[in-house]
């Protein structure tokens, strides 16, 4: 989880064209001192290196593009509730999948998410919920995976009969039981 931040602070940076690997190491920093435990092969020291390759292949791949990153990275959507309650979700991206405009979800994580059985991710239930506060029916996870550094993973989906499905509908994201 850690990592996942520091990674994500670097893909953020890779497009305002700041210098993601100098983030990245700069964020990872400041968890040295924390007690971590690693999978076999990983180490403190390893894990940026490889955040490093992993966003060198994503800026190889040019399948995501972000305009105006400042506006589109990390934006807080508020959805009210029944009873005076929020939903708020922190959304990671609003951008193009290869030319697709879709709703953005960076994970990193060692191994490969599964493919099969098909329509698979459209049971993640943070997708369902940041697809209906957004109102963004198409939504892509962009796995980067770091004992893969040459394999970057986009799982592409449509929520919209999903979304209905959960009986989250209408304006308010709230249909009726």
């Amino acid at each position: 989880m850690l990592f996942g931040r520091a990674f994500e602070q670097a893909l953020s940076s890779y497009f305002q064209r700041d210098d993601p690997g100098a983030v990245l190491f700069r964020e990872w920093a400041a968890h040295k001192d924390a007690t971590l435990e690693y999978s076999n092969g990983t180490s403190w020291d390893r894990m940026p290196q490889q955040g490093v390759q992993l966003l060198e292949r994503f800026a190889q791949d040019d399948h995501i593009h972000i305009r105006e990153p400042k506006k589109n990275l990390q934006i807080k959507f508020t959805q009210s509730l029944p009873k005076g309650n929020d939903f708020v979700a922190y959304i990671d991206a609003i951008g193009r999948l290869d030319g697709s405009r879709c709703l953005l979800e960076w994970k990193t994580t060692s191994t490969l998410y599964p493919e099969e059985p098909k329509g698979l991710l459209m049971l993640d239930p943070q997708l369902i919920c940041y697809s209906w506060v957004t109102a963004i029916a198409d939504v892509a996870q962009i796995v980067f995976v770091r004992k893969r550094p040459d394999e970057n993973q986009h799982l592409f989906t449509q929520m919209v009969q999903r979304r209905e499905s959960c009986g989250l509908t209408g304006e308010s994201g709230i249909g009726s039981p």
